[in-house]
């Protein structure tokens, strides 16, 4: 009898790629991350790390440097714009997704593709007459970071 051996990596990457589309299409849609759907996400990929990858160190310290990096961000901006959102809350779940999903290092390639992306998005925006206080997903450009990450 033998047995055929298969890597479940394409299909896993492609359920994280599900996610980040998910993710995106919420935010955009509803203006919102669901931080519900986004922790279950977080926890499903930090089990599939460490049970099919064995890269559950990885993972968790990618999924840490992510929030970690999006939450200070986050304080930054509030302490320079005082009560306006810099950023949604729920953007630093969704750089901690990020995170998890591409693992550390990668999560700094990951972060910095969905600075750029929301930046040119930003830069467009202004050059089209919408002011600096108008609204601008910022998961979209992060999950869009994420998934270039994951299939780099």
């Amino acid at each position: 009898m033998s047995f055929v051996v298969v890597d479940a990596r394409p299909l896993i990457h492609g359920l994280y790629l599900l996610g980040l589309i998910a993710v995106a299409a919420t935010d955009l849609r509803w203006r919102s991350v669901f931080r519900v759907m986004s922790f279950i996400m977080i926890t499903a990929v930090l089990m599939t790390a460490g049970l099919f990858f064995g890269e559950w160190e990885a993972s968790t310290g990618g999924s840490v440097f992510g929030a970690g990096v999006f939450g200070l961000l986050y304080g930054i901006g509030r302490l320079l714009y005082g009560s306006r959102e810099p950023l949604g809350s729920g953007d630093i779940v969704v750089a901690g997704l990020v995170g998890a999903m591409v693992g550390f290092p990668r999560v700094i390639l990951a972060l910095l593709m969905g600075v750029l992306l929301n930046g040119a998005l930003g830069l467009c925006a202004l050059l089209a007459g919408r002011g600096r206080a108008s609204h601008i997903a910022y998961s979209p450009g992060l999950c869009l970071g994420g998934a270039i990450a994951l299939l780099a």
